[in-house]
């Protein structure tokens, strides 16, 4: 199995919100590679870390869609534990900020729903994503 990127391309919208990847995929153990990656970030219109090759885990970075300072990472880190209940890094890689998502057997999608909703409403005015 391979994923088709045309098949893709033509999916995405304007209503798309979450594109879910998952590599190695199941059951054929086929994995995404830094083209598809790069492929798809393109697609979604973010970036691919650089570090993407090595992103087998359960864990994934997501790009912070608006830029924030170093300061304003740890800010955010700490609102999302401390106001928020959500444990999420905020990491600086390639210029960037990104939350590193872990995604656990015992995550539900309302875990996911909860650090959306917690960044919307920490996204300053103005800003997209």
């Amino acid at each position: 199995f391979r994923l088709d990127l045309d098949v893709l391309a033509a999916t995405l919208s304007d209503r798309t919100k979450v594109l879910v990847l998952n590599s190695p995929q199941n059951p054929t153990g086929g994995v995404l590679t830094r083209g598809d990656l790069e492929t798809i970030a393109e697609l979604a219109g973010t970036s691919a870390p650089a570090a993407a090759d090595g992103l087998g885990a359960a864990m994934r970075l997501v790009g912070l869609p608006w830029p924030v300072t170093d300061d304003d990472a740890r800010a955010l880190e700490r609102h999302l534990l401390d106001a928020e209940g959500v444990v999420v890094p905020v990491t600086s890689h390639g210029g960037s900020h990104w939350l590193r998502v872990s995604a656990q057997l015992y995550n539900t999608l309302a875990d996911y729903e909860r650090l959306a909703a917690a960044l919307r409403r920490r996204q300053p005015a103005g800003a997209t994503g």
